[in-house]
């Protein structure tokens, strides 16, 4: 017989088996004192009396449900009764309104279509990745994956992404071409596959899939013939842009050169230029440290572990870096006031950080007043330092820890093919290094002699 009252208080056994079902069952037992009184026959969970000051008929109902990942979670409800039978009534009640609420939103979860789950994954993300990462993740979901956007999550197959993918591979781009050929560049499926696997991943962690189809679908390959190698800059073209970035400094009182000098004799990337600070700078020791960056909003980012790095540097380049930090000096002083100390190797005229898409144009500008190639980027002086490297002898494992690559495959993958020579060029180094044998005998004469 069931009993209540303050010195009463409940004991709850859940059964797990390994499949555990959706609701969990338990025993209710009563604990007087000295002795177990019998369970009661209402319900599956607990109840027990919680009165308060001005309400003495309340009732708190605990149960328990399994989540997604089929873990038991407690749910407490608040019940006002009388009587304890009218509160196990209700609580029964308000149970089974919670497990058929909770199955229908489940119902309602899987039915929800791609496109509209794609702007929800984009705003969970936004916050933590680079916005040209986030723009080229919408661009190759709202023109590539046009064909996925009103498929409920609950249909999405292996086959569909396979259709959608050589769809897209199959539709003419006319507004252009790659190597003559109308159709997306093999990069392009490749990138596609990638943003599509990333947000089948969230799917997955949200619970709006159970399984991964992306693991029946083959990754688009790139032959080593259509990869398109970074473009690198000779030895006369980065002379007249070093020219013209020195010409632009007089005029705009920039540093334009110096971070030029720096791109092409380090290899760093252009936020991780603009965020160095003098503090980052072992004159001593001849070291450069690599341990930040900055981003388009004049943000700095801590840059992931392996892009931190230290450089080793030279003497000619220790004296650059000592001669800008004279001109720093007479720009502090011309700031006057509204200068900012922030202690930066190359400030604006105020001392803060450089906008990195201010000064992107302004080189693009500069760049094509002096006519330069244009797939000459300033990041190609990072392709340029490291294919020089290459093409001087140094192994890959030297280049990726100067690059900052996680990888020594990234680092063979966009620069081992600039260091590849032609059979005509390896036919004129033997020819130059190997004697004939009739070379071989009169030498052997001239030494007998």
């Amino acid at each position: 017989m069931p009993i209540s009252g303050s010195h009463a208080s409940v004991i709850l056994q859940i059964i797990v088996k390994e499949k555990p079902a959706p609701m969990l069952a338990g025993t209710v037992s009563y604990i007087g004192r000295n002795k177990i009184m019998p369970s009661s026959n209402y319900g599956r969970g607990s109840l027990r009396r919680t009165p308060k000051k001005n309400n003495k008929n309340v009732w708190q109902y605990r149960f328990y449900y399994t989540d997604a990942f089929n873990q038991p979670v407690q749910k407490s409800i608040v019940i006002h009764a009388t009587t304890e039978r009218d509160a196990w009534k209700l609580a029964r009640v308000e149970q089974l309104q919670f497990e058929a609420k909770l199955k229908t939103k489940g119902v309602i979860k899987k039915e929800r279509r791609l496109n509209d789950l794609f702007i929800q994954y984009i705003e969970h993300i936004e916050s933590g990745v680079e916005p040209t990462t986030i723009k080229g993740y919408q661009v190759a979901w709202n023109h590539a994956l046009k064909k996925l956007h009103k498929v409920p999550v609950s249909q999405l197959s292996a086959q569909m992404i396979k259709d959608a993918l050589k769809l897209y591979a199959e539709t003419p781009v006319p507004a252009q071409q790659y190597k003559g050929n109308r159709f997306p560049a093999p990069r392009s499926n490749e990138r596609v596959y990638t943003t599509l696997g990333t947000f089948i991943k969230w799917l997955i962690y949200e619970d709006y899939l159970d399984t991964n189809p992306m693991l029946k679908v083959r990754k688009p390959r790139i032959k080593e013939s259509d990869r398109k190698l970074p473009a690198t800059f000779s030895e006369n073209e980065y002379n007249k842009y070093l020219n013209a970035c020195s010409d632009y400094d007089k005029k705009n009182n920039t540093h334009y050169a110096v971070i030029t000098y720096v791109s092409r004799m380090t290899g760093m990337r252009l936020g991780e230029v603009l965020a160095l600070t003098f503090r980052e700078i072992d004159f001593d020791n001849k070291i450069l440290f690599v341990k930040q960056a900055l981003n388009e909003f004049r943000e700095l980012k801590i840059p992931k572990a392996h892009s931190q790095r230290r450089l080793m540097l030279s003497d000619s380049f220790l004296e650059v870096i000592r001669e800008h930090l004279g001109r720093i000096e007479q720009q502090r002083q011309n700031g006057g006031i509204y200068w900012q100390d922030n202690d930066l190797l190359f400030p604006d005229q105020l001392g803060r950080y450089v906008k990195k898409g201010t000064l992107a144009s302004q080189l693009g500008r500069i760049r094509k007043i002096i006519n330069l190639r244009p797939e000459l980027k300033h990041k190609n002086l990072r392709h340029t330092f490291a294919t020089d490297l290459i093409n001087s002898g140094f192994d890959i494992k030297t280049v990726q820890e100067m690059l900052g690559h996680k990888h020594s495959t990234t680092t063979e993958k966009h620069y081992q093919g600039l260091s590849q020579r032609s059979q005509v060029e390896v036919t004129e180094h033997l020819e130059r290094r190997v004697i004939t044998p009739a070379k071989a005998k009169a030498l052997q004469d001239i030494l007998e002699d």
